[in-house]
């Protein structure tokens, strides 16, 4: 589990604007499960389209998955082995 520093409050989040969505999401439950305020900061990619709404949700549960239990899940994937 993530330890937290005594006093931490605040993290900027700096990512590519592509990347940001699926960031925030992943900061929002880590930090956040923690107290801790995140803002984000987005740094242009040039890309026209944010990451795909698969992967914001399946690292969503990722990360809500290691909040409540401690374990990610890695184990799940062979190709981990």
């Amino acid at each position: 589990m993530m330890k937290v520093g005594a006093g931490l409050s605040h993290v900027y989040l700096i990512t590519s604007d592509y990347h940001m969505r699926r960031a925030r999401v992943i900061a929002t439950v880590v930090f956040g499960s923690r107290g801790v305020v995140v803002t984000p900061v987005a740094v242009g990619s040039g890309r026209d389209e944010d990451e795909s709404l698969v992967r914001v949700v399946r690292d969503f549960g990722r990360c809500w998955l290691w909040v409540v239990t401690g374990r990610s899940g890695a184990g799940l994937n062979p190709r981990l082995d």
